[in-house]
């Protein structure tokens, strides 16, 4: 699917023509937030980019396109920390994101995959539950603050009806919304979508790009 919150990833020179402006109006200091410096990235001995080097600058929205299998999807998996670079680093906040506790990572960095599977018999306010568990941990369980994250992120995706409805019992339109709303429920500062829009109507693919 295209359209303007597709995604995606063709070479160096574009990405960073994609981003000029957004360099303009963009403080030094937050250009390089999230970053992959010369990254080789491909799955097994399938090649998919190499000497791949692109800037996410922060408090921004950023778009990178390009045609269908040329890497778009690859390259936010290596964003985010689920795939791991052959050759060069991504940087997170100026840290190999490698090398730095998941926790961290999912308390700054969020990601929407393209294709997501529920856990069978899941109803959707436990999923979107399952964004807050960044922020959980020995001395933070389960709080009130956690509890309207849930609840505002359901609201604003428009699935808070379906709050105790299963998952495998959506439409593909309604699972997406379902997606999305985990992922606002993470509150991390820098979020990656994998064609977001995917299975939305147009009303609602205008919704998510607000």
């Amino acid at each position: 699917m295209s359209g303007p919150a597709d995604p995606a990833v063709r070479e160096p020179k574009n990405a960073a023509r994609a981003n000029d402006q957004a360099h303009e109006n963009t403080p030094r200091s937050t250009v390089n937030r999230l970053s992959a410096d010369n990254v080789t990235l491909g799955y097994d001995q399938r090649v998919i980019a190499e000497k791949l080097s692109v800037e996410i600058p922060d408090n921004s929205f950023t778009v990178i396109v390009g045609p269908n299998a040329c890497g778009k999807s690859t390259l936010l998996r290596a964003l985010s920390r689920m795939l791991k670079p052959s050759a060069g680093r991504v940087l997170l906040d100026g840290q190999a994101i490698q090398s730095m506790p998941a926790k961290k990572v999912a308390r700054t960095l969020g990601l929407l995959p393209q294709s997501s599977i529920a856990p069978d018999g899941i109803t959707v306010g436990d999923l979107v539950g399952r964004g807050r568990y960044p922020h959980q941990g020995l001395l933070r369980q389960w709080s009130a603050e956690d509890e309207r994250v849930v609840r505002e992120s359901m609201a604003s995706t428009g699935v808070a009806e379906l709050a105790d409805r299963f998952v495998d019992e959506l439409s593909g339109g309604q699972r997406q919304r379902v997606w999305i709303a985990m992922a606002l429920a993470q509150q991390t500062p820098l979020l990656l979508l994998d064609e977001p829009t995917t299975y939305l109507d147009i009303q609602h693919q205008i919704d998510v790009l607000d």
